[in-house]
């Protein structure tokens, strides 16, 4: 079936006070090419009008809306320790702990179109097991016990988009010395 601007619900559409209707009535209902007079016109019409005006008021002048200090900090971070000790002997003490980490997702970006526009939530387990003479400590630690691999960044540097994981599993010894 061939539209045409002669069918009620086209002149409806093409008459209609939003640009941006008319924009794409244009373009996806009578198939009008990109360089056409009249879509030039309807688009560039579009941000001029009053509802599209009123929004693009509040862009911030490097393109983003809201406070530039909401991105790259995650909303919400969560962390919860349990720590138990137990004497051993009169100077001799062990003890285990353990933490789970949470990091909300954060944006990456002010362009809602960036692969890094929106950074993931993630999670790790961390631990340690060891003894405490008072004066000395050591310790088996392990830090993202679970191996979680998330790719917590994608930036952009020189078009080459990267990613940034969570620190991989780590077991490592720790050993203290506390001076009096």
């Amino acid at each position: 079936m061939e539209v045409t601007k002669q069918h009620k619900a086209v002149e409806w559409l093409l008459d209609g006070e939003n640009p941006a209707v008319r924009y794409w009535t244009l373009r996806d209902i009578l198939g009008k090419p990109e360089t056409d007079d009249e879509v030039v016109q309807a688009r560039e019409h579009i941000a001029s009008w009053t509802p599209v005006a009123e929004y693009l008021r509040e862009q911030h002048s490097d393109g983003y809306w809201g406070f530039g200090e909401d991105v790259y900090w995650p909303k919400w971070t969560a962390t919860v320790t349990a720590d138990y000790k137990v004497n051993i002997t009169a100077g001799l003490s062990g003890f285990v702990r353990a933490d789970y980490d949470f990091t909300g997702m954060s944006y990456g970006s002010f362009q809602s179109t960036a692969p890094a526009y929106i950074n993931p939530s993630y999670a790790v387990v961390n631990g340690s097991i060891g003894i405490d003479t008072g004066s000395f400590q050591v310790s088996l630690y392990g830090k993202n016990l679970a191996n979680n691999q998330t790719i917590i960044q994608r930036p952009n540097v020189a078009d080459v988009y990267e990613g940034y994981a969570v620190r991989p599993l780590t077991i490592g010894i720790n050993i203290a010395k506390q001076f009096r």
